[in-house]
């Protein structure tokens, strides 16, 4: 009995792997990786900044760590990958814990791997011995761009993708998934419309109620089929708009973060407005954005099934179209600069906000509450002016398509009526080519509400843009030299340090100061002379 559960007792024990490698581990093997490709890193620097991405999920800390280091890492499943010296190096869990970085290939089938736990050793085994021995997917990495060089940039700038548009790589299994979505979704969507056309046609005229409950229930059926896919396809878009944001949201309060001092917006209420842009930018993410866009393809098809049923009938709905999106087109001047204007107002009304509150001492101390209420008065009210007359915009173009889709209706019920007394057309034919007909007037209705969001969008994209353009403490493209050690000797000549070097006058002046290695230096003086700027 003993022996039994002995026995079972080491093969429990030989099953446990290892815990999951460190962000440590993952940092050192990265840092590894990233001299392979002559970029250099401080391990240190890593750490410090990635302290702060601890408990999130092993993709996002390596989509974070690659990011810092200036290269991009991808998971693929060790069976799909075909191995070449093209795809190193490589990287690796292994089971007994710790990571392999797989450097170089040979023709005899040896691999040549570096471990993190290992010193700075090169080791050689055969590749399958070392996958075999590997847990999880393989991780390839490369290079996410080419730096900049400044012999052919003057003469050729290099392509640099827009940061909105970048962020859509590697949602194409989402895309395709929403358009499948829409192809069955519309599909579906003719089983109503086919329903009324054999009722009207068949059912009645021979009184077959058997028919008449197979049709029903077959178009319940399509009817709940449709509710499911669009509610998915709904899921999948906002799955797909919420990773997309937090991507942009991050991407500028990183970039918020680096700008420089200098280059920095004077004033903290404009900055903070300038930043808040995102959720305009975010209303093109929406649902119904993705929706419009995946079902518009299918006015096509909506207006192809009309003129193979109806005939002539299709060419009211074709008049109708150019009726609601050449307004929708026409009115983008307007808006554009209503969007530019309130944006501009919005701006300054949260500048007068921040700011009013943070110098409420001060404001309280002057006893000038009132003029600060007046300003705030005067912003908001040309703001709102301004809000009205965009809302004013939209419920017009709103209005007039929503007039178009109705007159459309009657249109196709008049046109028909004459068919049908000539023979033509059938009841039922009618009756299917009028829903037909507000089906495909449908992507266009959502088609408008895109129309009034995109300048509002458009004018947040280019305030970003700018935001983009100034410069950072840190470049992405800089070409940076690690030092791990630092010999502690500085010199300092005519250094002058001002809050704003074009408003403020020079707060400290140091003439010369050399501390060399193993000297200690104590900087005294009163509470505010500048202490700590020094």
């Amino acid at each position: 009995m003993s022996t039994e559960t002995n026995s079972e007792e080491t093969r429990s024990n030989a099953t446990v792997k290892a815990p999951p490698p460190s962000i440590d581990v993952w940092i050192s093997a990265m840092v590894r990786v990233a001299e392979t490709f002559g970029k250099p890193s401080d391990p240190l620097y890593l750490r410090q900044q990635m302290r702060w991405f601890e408990n999130q999920s092993l993709g996002r800390q390596l989509d974070r760590l690659s990011g810092l280091i200036g290269l991009q890492v991808g998971m693929v499943s060790w069976t799909k990958v075909r191995w070449r010296p093209e795809v190193l190096p490589a990287i690796i869990q292994l089971e007994q814990g710790g990571i392999a970085v797989i450097e170089r290939l040979h023709d005899d089938g040896q691999a040549d791997y570096w471990l993190t736990d290992g010193g700075d050793l090169l080791r050689s085994t055969e590749l399958s011995t070392l996958l075999q021995q590997g847990s999880g997917p393989v991780f390839l990495v490369g290079v996410a761009a080419r730096g900049r060089d400044q012999r052919i940039d003057e003469f050729v700038q290099p392509y640099k993708k827009h940061w909105f548009w970048d962020n859509f790589r590697g949602q194409g299994r989402k895309i395709a998934e929403i358009s499948l979505a829409s192809i069955i979704g519309n599909v579906l969507a003719l089983a109503g419309i086919l329903f009324s056309m054999q009722i009207y046609d068949r059912v009645i005229p021979a009184q077959s109620l058997p028919t008449l409950w197979v049709l029903f229930f077959g178009v319940v059926l399509a009817a709940g089929v449709e509710y499911i896919i669009r509610l998915m396809r709904t899921l999948v878009s906002d799955l797909m708009g919420k990773r997309i944001d937090l991507k942009v949201s991050s991407l500028f309060f990183v970039r918020a973060m680096n700008i420089k001092n200098d280059d920095r917006p004077k004033s903290t209420g404009s900055f903070i407005s300038q930043l808040r842009e995102i959720d305009q930018v975010r209303e093109l993410l929406t649902s119904t954005t993705v929706s419009a866009a995946a079902d518009m393809p299918f006015v096509l098809l909506f207006l192809g099934i009309m003129f193979f049923i109806g005939g002539p009938l299709v060419i009211i709905p074709l008049l109708a179209i150019p009726l609601i999106v050449i307004p929708g087109i026409l009115i983008q001047w307007p808006m554009a600069k209503l969007a530019k204007e309130g944006m501009r107002e919005g701006a300054l009304r949260n500048a007068v906000l921040v700011e009013t509150i943070e110098g409420i001492e001060d404001i309280k101390a002057l006893q000038a509450e009132a003029y600060f209420q007046r300003q705030w008065e005067q912003t908001h009210e040309v703001s709102a002016s301004v809000g009205m007359k965009q809302r004013l915009w939209g419920a017009r173009l709103t209005g007039w398509a929503s007039t178009v889709q109705q007159l459309t209706y009657a249109g196709m019920l008049v046109a028909g009526v004459y068919l049908v007394l000539s023979g033509d057309i059938t009841t039922g034919t009618l009756v299917a080519s009028s829903m037909l007909s507000s089906r495909t007037i449908a992507p266009l209705m959502q088609l408008t509400m895109v129309f009034s969001r995109w300048q509002h969008a458009k004018s947040a994209m280019k305030g970003l843009d700018d935001l983009l353009k100034k410069p950072i403490d840190r470049p992405e493209d800089a070409e940076l030299s690690h030092c791990p050690t630092l010999s502690g000797h500085y010199q300092l000549r005519n250094l002058q340090y001002t809050y704003d070097k074009e408003n403020s006058p020079n707060v400290l002046g140091i003439g010369q100061l050399e501390i060399k290695p193993g000297e200690r230096v104590a900087i005294l003086g009163k509470v505010g002379p500048g202490n700590r700027p020094c």
